[in-house]
């Protein structure tokens, strides 16, 4: 969040024709691969090797993906690092974007690292089967506290959707209000 506000000021004008619309979705789909190179390099990290690294679409958008199966064999708290370091990767990625968009001074760039941390974050919601969600899972499970999962899901939804919401209303309206 800290990122995002430094980031404000660079960004608030910003025109969004469709040139800059796909320098924002090209760059944000790349912080996708980040992400699934985060929980790969942790598992091995871990010494257990990753499976296939892959590629499809989810509704209209570009998922990437990648097999974990072998993090099933690690401790609780080995479990969280692999699960944490896709969103790691990826706010790493969306610092690297925005520390070279301070330096040339390009707004369109300091617009996109805010998308890219946008979106780490909210894979950390618990909603279903995203990192949050098995964050979450692997916490609980590794203090025999599985049936708190669904009530923990549901207040974690209540409190972080309405904030990630408006900081995506912020975004958009800073994007297409001159």
């Amino acid at each position: 969040m800290i990122a995002l506000l430094m980031l404000d000021p660079y960004t608030a004008h910003v025109p969004i024709d469709g040139h800059a619309a796909l320098i924002i979705f090209l760059i944000t789909t790349a912080s996708f691969l980040a992400h699934e190179m985060g929980h790969g390099a942790a598992l091995r990290a871990h010494g257990q090797s990753t499976g296939n690294l892959g590629v499809g679409i989810y509704l209209v958008y570009p998922v990437f993906f990648i097999e974990i199966f072998a993090h099933e064999t690690l401790s609780g708290v080995e479990k969280f690092r692999v699960n944490i370091s896709g969103a790691h990767f990826q706010v790493l990625f969306g610092s690297a974007i925005a520390t070279f968009a301070l330096i040339v001074g390009s707004p369109l760039l300091a617009q996109t690292a805010e998308w890219v941390y946008i979106l780490a974050f909210a894979q950390l919601i618990p909603l279903n089967k995203s990192d949050g969600y098995w964050l979450a899972h692997d916490l609980l499970a590794s203090r025999g506290k599985e049936k708190a999962l669904g009530k923990l899901t549901l207040v974690c939804n209540l409190i972080a959707i309405p904030i990630l919401a408006f900081v995506i209303y912020n975004v958009l309206y800073n994007m297409l209000m001159p």
